[in-house]
C-alpha cells in the first residue's frame, strides 16, 4: 500500500459525515480510492454520495474549479458538495456518486461504442474554453498555472527533485537519466497547444456504463498544454488498448499531426518519471518494476538500468 495514503477508520469518517449531514447518513461502505486518496461511499435520504479523504485539500479544490466552469452535457463532473477539514491531517470531499464503472474495471468490456466514447470525452475536454491568463502547466485552484511556455513546464523535470529520490529510494539513476534525455530532446520543438488537459484521464478516474463515459473525476493534475498528452497517459495506463492507435485512427483535430510520435514520446517519458518517482518514495516496489516492464514492452521509450 501507498504510504502517500490516508488511513482514516470508518468510524471516525462517520462521526464526521454526522456532523456535517445529521444522522440520516446511511451505509457507509469503504471503496477503491487513488494513490493518495480514501474513498467512502455513503447514502442520505435516497441520494449516494462518495466522501474521498486525503492528507491535502489541493486536489479537492481543482475538482470543484474544474466542476464549476469546466462541467457540461458532453464533459460530466461531479459538483463539489462539501469541503472540509477533519482533525489535523485529514481534508475531507464530498460528491455526488456518479453512476457506472471505471475504465479498468474487469467487468468493462471495451466495445467500439466506448472507445468513440473515450475519444469523443477527450475533444470535449480538449475543446473546453481557458481563459484564466496565458500561462502553460499544472494550474491552481483558481485556474491560474505559472509557466510561460508548455516546453519550459517540461523541462522544469531537469530540477534537482529527484536527485534525493535516486539516492534513497529503488528509483535508478540510469532510468532517471534516460527518460530525462528524452524529454531535453524532444521538448524543444514542441508546438505550444495551450489546451484544458486533464492530466489523469482514464482508469479510476473516467466512468462508464458500459458503452459512454457516465463521469470524469479527479481534476488534482489538470494543466494547460498539448492534448496529446492525455492520449499518452491513457495509452501507457489502460492495457486493455493500444489507445495511440484508436487515437490515431479517429477524426480527432490533433490525430494526423506529423509529429505524434515524437509527442506521444515525449509526453510517456515525463509520465514514467513522476510515476516511477512517486512508485518509489512511496514504497510501491512492485508497482515501479510492473511500470518498467510496462515501458519496456510499448516500445516507446528507451530505458538503461
Amino acid at each position: 500500500m501507498s504510504t502517500a495514503k490516508t488511513q482514516l477508520n470508518d468510524q471516525d469518517l462517520w462521526a464526521y459525515l454526522v456532523t456535517v449531514f445529521g444522522d440520516k447518513v446511511r451505509a457507509l461502505v469503504r471503496i477503491r480510492g487513488g494513490e493518495h486518496s480514501q474513498a467512502f461511499a455513503f447514502t442520505l435520504g435516497e441520494r449516494e454520495f462518495i466522501a474521498r479523504v486525503n492528507k491535502a485539500d489541493y486536489g479537492f479544490k481543482k475538482d470543484g474549479y474544474a466542476a464549476a466552469y469546466f462541467s457540461s452535457t458532453q464533459l460530466p463532473i461531479p459538483e463539489v458538495l462539501h469541503l472540509g477539514r477533519m482533525g489535523d491531517q485529514s481534508f475531507v470531499c464530498v460528491t455526488p456518486r456518479a453512476k457506472g464503472r471505471t475504465l479498468d474495471d474487469r467487468l468493462v468490456v471495451v466495445s467500439e461504442a466506448l472507445l468513440h466514447s473515450v475519444v469523443k470525452t477527450l475533444g470535449a475536454i480538449h475543446a473546453t474554453p481557458v481563459k484564466t491568463g496565458s500561462r502553460y502547466g499544472a494550474f491552481n485552484e483558481v485556474g491560474l498555472a505559472t509557466f510561460p511556455a508548455w516546453k519550459a513546464w517540461l523541462l522544469a523535470v531537469e530540477s534537482g527533485k529527484w536527485d534525493a529520490t535516486c539516492q534513497t529510494t529503488c528509483f535508478e539513476r540510469q532510468v532517471f537519466d534516460s527518460l530525462r534525455a528524452q524529454i531535453k530532446q524532444i521538448a524543444p520543438v514542441l508546438p505550444e497547444h495551450r489546451h484544458l488537459v486533464h492530466g489523469d484521464f482514464g482508469m479510476d478516474n473516467a466512468l462508464c456504463d458500459g458503452d459512454a463515459i457516465t463521469a470524469i473525476i479527479d481534476w488534482s493534475l489538470a494543466k494547460y498544454g498539448d492534448p496529446l498528452y492525455d492520449v499518452a497517459w491513457l495509452n501507457l495506463w489502460w492495457t486493455k488498448v493500444q489507445f495511440a492507435e484508436v487515437y490515431r485512427q479517429s477524426d480527432s483535430l490533433f490525430a494526423q499531426d506529423h509529429d505524434f510520435d515524437d509527442r506521444l514520446r515525449c509526453y510517456t517519458a515525463y509520465t514514467a518519471i513522476h510515476s516511477l518517482g512517486f512508485f518509489a518514495e512511496s514504497g510501491q516496489v512492485g508497482k515501479y518494476e510492473w511500470l518498467k516492464t510496462r515501458l519496456k514492452a510499448q516500445n516507446l521509450v528507451s530505458l538503461r538500468a
